[in-house]
């Protein structure tokens, strides 16, 4: 307790965090109900429903699972405009689908290796031709070159 005489500094600022301290939200019970409307009915992520409840995102995944309500297949989101492969286009759903410009581009260095062009002389044509990497930029590398067309064998492999 502080002495009568002695000055409190800053009493508003006290005041206020009593006063927020009593206004701390408390956990929403989280039965079949509200998680099979919000989970299920509203498709939102167990991130999303922790925070409506004031909840962990263990906690809601844990109360899935006690209620028997099954766990979504994961969406592909490791892919963004950064790390897309060069010939591949990123969906909104995270999803890739072919790029057909990209493609008639990986077809000509394809092309252009079979003859017997090394992966810089490849960069050089691309590069003379004004085509730009997936980031928009002008130089291409030989490594970018080997990865695009090294990918496209390997998904023509495995189609095989």
């Amino acid at each position: 307790m502080v002495h009568p005489t002695t000055s409190v500094p800053n009493k508003d600022l006290l005041h206020k965090t009593v006063m927020i301290s009593r206004l701390k939200p408390r956990h929403i019970e989280l039965d079949y109900a509200l998680l099979h409307k919000k989970y299920v009915v509203e498709g939102l992520q167990t991130g999303e429903i922790a925070k409506q409840t004031f909840s962990s995102k263990s906690r809601v995944r844990d109360a899935l699972k006690a209620n028997g309500i099954p766990f979504k297949k994961r969406i592909n989101t490791s892919f963004n405009k950064i790390n897309t492969p060069y010939g591949k286009a990123l969906l909104p759903n995270g999803q890739l689908e072919d790029c057909p410009r990209e493609i008639k581009i990986i077809a000509l260095m394809a092309d252009m290796r079979s003859q017997g062009s090394t992966y810089k002389a490849i960069c050089d044509e691309l590069q003379s031709r004004g085509v730009k990497t997936k980031m928009g930029r002008d130089n291409w590398s030989s490594e970018s070159v080997k990865r695009a067309m090294k990918r496209v064998e390997d998904e023509k492999r495995q189609s095989h």
